[in-house]
């Protein structure tokens, strides 16, 4: 709907029209030919036009409705941008709010995060540690054989399951690796993730064998 409609008489409202057209003309505030009112756009004053609508012409104003192009931000919540360098009458020609003289009113004076005029920042001064950490890097729980024939009987099986059961390893899929230090008087299947040499030559002299872990 729009805003409001404007109302012309154009025919006569008196002559060969029944006497409720010409109640509804005068209610619509239409006297003589050439009146001109402005009413409300709503389905009331609709009603009474489409009933008088061979005497008047009807526009629609649609003025006073609200388009896109009437969108505006609000009030304070937008600024000018700071315009430099336009000249004096801005307020911010000449040196264009950079001072009269120095390094920072010069083109590249300004100095990245870390710059100490020219000294060796502190990033540079401070020792570095050496060698790199290999992220890719497995740490293995160490068992000697000597441990193993403390902890284990002739004939027995060495792996996760067992060495959780021993106390050696607190969890079955922790990586282990058998070392030599010792000496191993059992026979011994050994199946873990590593086994050293020196490991093996004791573990097979002692009549055991070792298997790839699962």
């Amino acid at each position: 709907m729009a805003q409001s409609l404007k109302i012309k008489l154009v025919r006569s409202a008196v002559a060969s029209v029944k006497k409720d057209q010409t109640a509804t003309c005068k209610a619509l505030g239409l006297r003589k030919i050439g009146d001109v009112v402005e009413q409300p756009d709503n389905p009331s004053i609709r009603g009474m036009i489409f009933k008088v609508k061979h005497l008047v012409v009807v526009e629609e104003n649609y003025e006073s409705l609200m388009q896109l192009n009437d969108l505006r931000p609000a009030e304070g919540s937008r600024k000018n941008r700071k315009r430099i360098g336009r000249g004096n009458s801005s307020g911010h020609g000449t040196t264009a709010g950079r001072g009269s003289k120095g390094q920072l009113s010069r083109s590249g004076g300004g100095k990245g995060a870390g710059f100490e005029g020219g000294q060796t920042p502190l990033a540079m001064r401070l020792p570095k540690l050496p060698g790199f950490i290999n992220h890719n890097r497995v740490e293995y729980t160490p068992v000697n054989v000597s441990r193993l024939d403390t902890l284990f009987a002739d004939g027995e099986t060495v792996d996760g399951d067992s060495l959780v059961a021993k106390g050696v390893i607190k969890r079955n899929y922790i990586p282990v690796k058998v070392l030599g230090d010792g000496e191993l008087t059992k026979k011994l299947t050994v199946k873990v993730d590593k086994v050293s040499a020196s490991a093996q030559a004791k573990i097979e002299a002692a009549g055991g064998k070792v298997e790839q872990a699962c």
